[in-house]
């Protein structure tokens, strides 16, 4: 049987251009670092090929917040799918739009 320490989420790492999402790759590898979550955020919704690669490169066990990340190779996800957000916005924008239309402004479901 092996003893392990509990998961601590003590490493916050943040990036804001493809070469600083590298440099936090390779700063993971150096900490040792066990597992890593991809929240949402849209930086990265936008790179998503880029992120799965990088994870499995390095072989670190990633969890992401949207189904796109799976479907691009990664390991798993927890969210929904950002188009499924999006096609849902906009179908409660255009019954809101409908009924204000209809001349009932200030009527939202």
């Amino acid at each position: 049987m092996c003893w392990q320490q509990p998961l601590s989420w003590d490493q916050r790492l943040e990036a804001h251009s493809d070469r600083e999402i590298e440099a936090a790759f390779a700063s993971l590898v150096e900490t040792q670092t066990n597992a890593l979550l991809v929240g949402s955020d849209v930086f990265f919704n936008n790179r998503i090929e880029q992120v799965v690669a990088l994870a499995a490169r390095h072989a670190i066990p990633t969890m992401y917040a949207f189904r796109e990340f799976v479907a691009a190779g990664g390991l798993m996800g927890y969210g929904t799918s950002v188009i499924e957000n999006y096609r849902q916005v906009g179908l409660y924008t255009g019954r809101i739009l409908a009924r204000r239309s209809a001349g009932h402004a200030g009527d939202e479901d």
